[in-house]
């Protein structure tokens, strides 16, 4: 199908128009509206000055160079009548009139789609907790998106690529534009094994506004979104906020509140957002919803990743290699076990698990064993859920898996 009249509209029209849905309606097609505006004056359509004034100012030229780029690197289109095209999109008020896809895009309204971010700037804590978050989930069938960005975004896309899962990156700028140039290896990775996608032609520069476009189609295309981490102006926060309007799940893993960077996050707890404290709380959502693409034997076998996350950080060989004993079993410590099999988790976390605390505990438990004040084991607690370490008891307890 040509999208030639469908990049031109999108060209008319800007971005995050609330007028996409309007004309499709009243003419039928790009292409109607396009035959009906030509060589016309006067135009009745939902449209500002401005957007009749590009009418007759789009060249054809500039669709052709935006298609000569899209077959030099592979990108295609995806137009808002287009069979293709998302239907949990069209419920925007200003969907995008065109998709540029690269990679094999998923049928999103059949997957558990879930979408999982965080800050560029994320804590140690918040990058594991969005890589073996994302893995369990992906190892389940989940379907992983997130944004394309340095810091939690590249944690939940690695996490879903580390067992082959599907992923996909809504990108803020054209596919072809390197942005961000540290991901650019990350960016190919997910377009051959899931897709890249973006409302911007392939060369777009990465603009400041268009971030807060983009994060409406994050939330848009799943039915649910986590947030790992956020501090009070986090752009997850948006995310959140268009998830909220938009009638989607929003889930959050709770942080301490001595902690600057979960003031945004805790604060949607309070508001009403669900706290999230293992891979089990979301599959328990939608597992009765997709039985047919969750397998919950998968999400409970897979291994908590941590030598995948070591690679993903570069770490050392000899740090791999006691990573990868440890899970095989090779490392036959009998009765506990080394510090190397934890190295996904932050210090507090490891402290716990490490200690001399019984099978089954309490919170005061783990502070008497550790130390550790009660915001700081609150959260080593919810991160050893979420890894699949300990599980959640009657009664306020816990207990060691």
């Amino acid at each position: 199908m040509s999208a030639e009249h469908d990049i031109w509209l999108s060209l008319v029209l800007g971005y995050a128009n609330s007028a996409v849905s309007k004309i499709y309606e009243m003419f039928g097609s790009a292409k109607g509206f396009f035959d009906y505006a030509e060589g016309r004056k006067e135009i009745i359509a939902p449209l500002t000055k401005a957007q009749k004034n590009r009418i007759h100012k789009i060249k054809a030229s500039d669709v052709s160079h935006i298609l000569e780029k899209c077959e030099q690197n592979r990108i295609y289109t995806v137009a808002f009548d287009d069979k293709r095209y998302p239907s949990r999109l069209k419920e925007l008020p200003n969907p995008p009139a065109v998709l540029y896809v690269k990679g094999e895009m998923p049928d999103f309204d059949n997957e558990c789609t879930l979408t999982i971010v965080g800050p560029r700037k994320v804590s140690e804590y918040g990058a594991k907790a969005a890589f073996s978050l994302s893995r369990r989930l992906a190892a389940a069938g989940c379907l992983i998106v997130s944004g394309g960005a340095v810091g939690a975004d590249e944690y939940a896309h690695k996490g879903a690529l580390s067992i082959e899962g599907k992923t996909v990156a809504i990108l803020g700028c054209g596919i072809d534009n390197d942005y961000p140039k540290e991901n650019k290896e990350l960016r190919e990775r997910i377009a051959n094994s899931g897709c890249l996608i973006s409302e911007y032609p392939p060369e777009y520069p990465a603009l400041p506004t268009n971030y807060p476009r983009r994060n409406r189609i994050l939330s848009a295309i799943s039915v649910g979104v986590v947030v790992v981490e956020a501090a009070a102006k986090s752009g997850a926060l948006i995310t959140a906020g268009y998830a909220a309007e938009q009638g989607r799940d929003v889930f959050v893993i709770p942080g301490s509140p001595s902690l600057p960077e979960y003031e945004g996050s805790n604060r949607l707890i309070k508001d009403g957002a669900n706290p999230l404290l293992s891979a089990a709380d979301l599959l328990e959502v939608y597992f009765p919803i997709f039985p047919n693409k969750i397998d919950l034997e998968k999400a409970l076998k897979i291994k908590n990743g941590s030598e995948d996350f070591n690679r993903e950080n570069k770490k050392s060989i000899s740090e791999k290699e006691n990573t990868e004993k440890a899970v095989s079993g090779e490392s036959k410590a009998p009765t506990k076990p080394s510090e190397e099999e934890f190295s996904l988790l932050t210090d507090d976390a490891r402290k716990i698990i490490l200690s001399e605390i019984p099978q089954t505990f309490t919170v005061d438990d783990a502070v008497a064993a550790t130390g550790l004040d009660i915001g700081n084991t609150l959260s080593a607690l919810t991160e050893l859920e979420i890894n699949g370490l300990i599980k959640t008891m009657p009664g306020a307890r816990y207990q060691k898996i």
